[in-house]
């Protein structure tokens, strides 16, 4: 008798272990919303540029914007002076913020829409920039720290900027992956003043004097000049970091609520059953 009061019991307990153990498991994989990758968004003249989205908490997004010069071909634009990207479609932006850049986050100047000012960044007010993050050297004083390109001397193939943002709602995986997403980059180079970029010579004459002018013991040949060399502008997709794209979901599903409802009264089931077994014997 004692191994038949015993034996249910131990049933009931197991049974309640089980049912628990199979809510916990069907409720955390309806929660998980892992995000898609891809290699890298868009490229352009050899060189690659890849933006890519974590949630790390409420309506607040890291965006890692990464570009690769490993393999750049433009040798007409010897640095980069800004950045700028917008999530199409997604929802209004509240803030943005560098925290961390080439050569550090102070030289970079970052702000929202199309309220920053200064040349060469690609996010002048009035450009139609409406949704767009930018970061950008708004000082001519500074260009000379911008990131130099492969084409230069001092060569530094790969750079990323690190941006977090603030929207006034959640954004989905769809925004953050769609083809739409503008991806821009800006380019600066110097020159001797008056030069002309379509002629080869003087393009060999402004190395030339680029050069000489940063060593100590040699004059410039020429006064040189800070000139815009155009803006990268292309649309893809953003990546999405799997497990950080998109915020889990704390609302369950009609599903899991089912689930759960079975699993509660398995739970009462089984307590009732040593009762009535007790009560038998």
């Amino acid at each position: 008798m004692i191994i038949n009061k015993w034996t249910p019991r131990a049933a009931s307990r197991l049974t309640r272990h089980r049912v628990a153990a199979a809510v916990i498991l069907l409720g955390s994989g309806a929660l998980a919303s892992p995000g898609a990758v891809s290699a890298y968004s868009v490229t352009e003249d050899g060189a690659y540029y890849t933006v890519t989205a974590a949630n790390v908490g409420g309506f607040v997004y890291d965006f890692t914007y990464l570009a690769d010069f490993t393999s750049f071909t433009n040798a007409n634009r010897t640095y980069i002076s800004g950045i700028n990207f917008k999530v199409d479609g997604g929802p209004a932006l509240v803030s943005a913020s560098l925290l961390s850049g080439p050569g550090g986050a102070g030289l970079w100047t970052t702000t929202i829409n199309d309220n920053l000012s200064g040349s060469n960044i690609g996010c002048e007010g009035g450009n139609g920039n409406s949704g767009f993050v930018c970061s950008g050297i708004t000082l001519e004083a500074n260009y000379a720290l911008a990131p130099t390109l492969p084409n230069d001397p001092a060569a530094g193939p790969v750079y990323s900027w690190l941006v977090r943002v603030t929207f006034n709602s959640l954004l989905t995986e769809a925004m953050i992956t769609n083809s739409k997403n503008p991806i821009r980059a800006q380019f600066i180079r110097q020159q001797c003043k008056n030069s002309n970029n379509n002629n080869e010579s003087n393009k060999n004459k402004e190395n030339k004097s680029r050069l000489k002018n940063s060593s100590p013991t040699s004059p410039p040949t020429c006064e040189l000049e800070w000139k815009g060399a155009g803006q990268m502008s292309l649309n893809g997709p953003f990546v999405c970091a799997p497990g950080t794209c998109i915020p889990e979901d704390k609302v369950p599903e009609p599903g899991s609520l089912a689930l759960l409802g079975l699993g509660l009264l398995g739970l009462g089931i089984a307590r009732r059953f040593p009762a009535r077994i007790r009560a038998a014997v």
